[in-house]
């Protein structure tokens, strides 16, 4: 079988997506694999990296992959999510109008910010941030 590849180099490896496109389809769908299988060993550099190359809308049609990456890492399996991680998402969700995915991760955030207490679908988040969300 294929060696399992390193949270760096995989981590790595999908944030080229020239590079990916050109060896086609099939070498990120198992990056994609391959990152969800491994992410308990992800650091928190490399689960932000996974995240942002997961939410290009060149390599990804759907956020598929971020959400089955977030929920696993926030399921103890890994780092959880930093504010820093869910950058890339968010602006891709603002970005396809995806208000629903969009509240999410800014309850997500929230979350962040108020030390990781507050659980993604809390009503704990801030009204700030809500606010803004409802208001687009």
């Amino acid at each position: 079988g294929i060696a399992q590849p390193e949270p760096s180099g995989l981590a790595t490896a999908a944030r080229a997506p020239r590079q990916l496109r050109r060896f086609g389809a099939a070498l990120f769908d198992a990056a994609c694999v391959a990152a969800k299988a491994t992410t308990g060993s992800f650091r928190q550099e490399e689960l932000r990296m996974m995240l942002s190359a997961l939410s290009r809308p060149e390599l990804a049609e759907d956020l598929a992959d971020v959400w089955a990456l977030l929920e696993r890492s926030e399921a103890g399996e890994g780092p959880r999510p930093s504010a820093l991680c869910l950058g890339a998402p968010l602006m891709e969700c603002e970005q396809r109008r995806r208000f629903p995915e969009e509240l999410a991760l800014l309850r997500r955030l929230a979350a962040c910010r108020g030390g990781g207490g507050a659980p993604p679908d809390s009503a704990a988040a801030p009204a700030s941030l809500l606010g803004e969300a409802a208001a687009c």
